[in-house]
């Protein structure tokens, strides 16, 4: 089976139901198709979108996707590559950070004030690897 990466995101407006699935063309020129990234919303129109593979490689850039504007830009990277193929967790953002784990990496955050990604180690916050 040939795959192919597509440079668009599909976007449902949910506020008008009856406009249905519509498909949004990427024009940033950062951006390398790929599958398997994993995304938070961040604002009332923003998202950012991290991570994915392609057949060559893992990815670690972050991009702030607005669905207002439809447009897509590069904000920054994440400490490791990595691609989302499960989806065993769903980001979640509180207090303006995104967290974001998978199967075998450590929790990834992203600090939506600052435009950094940093990692939570197991002994960072473990109480029993602390004593």
């Amino acid at each position: 089976m040939l795959k192919s990466y597509l440079n668009t995101i599909e976007k449902f407006d949910s506020g008008n139901a009856n406009s249905g699935w519509t498909l949004v063309s990427i024009n940033e020129s950062s951006w390398i198709p790929k599958y398997g990234c994993n995304s938070c919303q961040i604002s009332n129109s923003q998202y950012i979108i991290f991570g994915g593979v392609n057949t060559k490689n893992e990815f670690a850039e972050c991009y702030l996707f607005d669905s207002i504007n439809e447009n897509i830009v590069f904000k920054s990277k994440m400490r490791n590559p990595n691609y989302f193929y499960n989806q065993c967790s769903q980001p979640i953002l509180y207090k303006g950070i995104v967290y974001s784990v998978d199967n075998n990496m450590p929790l990834q955050f992203y600090d939506t004030r600052t435009n950094e990604w940093n990692i939570l180690r197991w002994n960072q916050w473990n109480p029993v690897a602390n004593s």
